[in-house]
């Protein structure tokens, strides 16, 4: 298997990181890199492996989210339609087994793939009303996946979807973009519905046009020739709302100019662009008091607990 290799690639997320803490960009793209290997990454490129990892509860409530609507999807185009109870069940079942993991440190040795909450890592007392509140918001918004209009109508037309929660790239001007959409089906008209879920409790409308830009732009390159084939739909599964979005040249053209500067940004502090090589004091933290420090996965390496 050949060597993974740290190139330089630009998403929606990573934009966000960047703009929120030069440092905590650095620690998660760069400061981390093979700290996978539980015997040979060095004691602290480990721990930041861990911390990168780690999810506040709100997070998590979106991953399992996430998660099951990826599996009810998925089933539908093999011609099989879940059971409400049963997606219910499986989202809660795991759900508590995450807590368990967190609870026990499995994310010590696997934090990829075992519930991994900051509040464990950090030793803080846990909550137990945050949790139970948690579990019954995962029931809930699983709930209104299942009721949501774009879920029926796929339900309907398991033959209309495309793709599912897919990591794909795309070229933007010269910058690799990748893309990741929670759902993609054909429309009515021959064109492409572009679906994401949301599941947290605010979303500006600005960041979400910007994202549903970035998913116009692959919807371009990879399967229609006129952004008028192209529509976004806006799920709130919090709220059990949602939006429909029209995208046009002009969105199109202002979310690549958007990636070209948010990339050239991110290139300026590197070390050297062509190697994605980059020094971590390039890189500067949040002034002292922050408050955003204290809700940072990677405080322990910052040493802002």
């Amino acid at each position: 298997m050949a060597d993974l290799t740290n190139d330089f690639t630009w998403s929606y997320s990573r934009h966000g990181l960047f703009a929120e803490c030069k440092r905590k960009y650095w620690l998660n793209h760069y400061g981390f890199w093979g700290g996978w290997d539980r015997q040979g990454a060095p004691e602290r490129v480990r721990e930041l492996y861990i911390q990168k990892n780690l999810a506040t509860v709100p997070m998590w409530v979106g991953t399992v989210v996430h998660d099951a609507a990826e599996a009810c999807l998925k089933a539908l185009i093999q011609r099989r339609v879940p059971q409400r109870e049963r997606v219910v069940a499986q989202a809660l079942a795991r759900a508590r087994r995450n807590i368990q993991e967190s609870r026990e440190g499995a994310w010590r040795w696997d934090p990829k793939r075992k519930g991994a909450f900051q509040r464990h890592y950090y030793g803080l007392d846990e909550q137990p009303q945050e949790l139970d509140d948690a579990l019954e918001t995962i029931r809930a918004q699983v709930e209104n996946l299942l009721d949501s209009r774009i879920y029926r109508q796929m339900a309907r037309f398991p033959e209309r979807i495309l793709q599912v929660e897919e990591l794909l790239q795309i070229d933007v001007a010269g910058v690799p973009v990748w893309v990741k959409l929670d759902g993609l089906m054909r429309g009515k008209d021959g064109g492409v519905v572009v679906v994401d879920w949301k599941t947290g409790r605010f979303h500006a409308d600005a960041s979400v046009d910007r994202q549903l830009g970035v998913y116009g732009l692959y919807a371009l390159q990879r399967w229609v020739a006129s952004p008028e084939l192209i529509k976004a739909m806006h799920v709130n599964l919090r709220e059990g709302k949602w939006r429909t979005f029209a995208l046009d040249q002009d969105h199109l053209d202002d979310t690549a100019a958007f990636i070209t500067a948010s990339a050239d940004g991110m290139k300026a502090l590197l070390q050297d662009i062509d190697e994605n090589t980059a020094l971590e004091e390039d890189f500067p933290m949040l002034d002292e008091g922050d408050r955003r420090c204290g809700r940072c996965r990677f405080r322990r390496d910052c040493q802002r607990e």
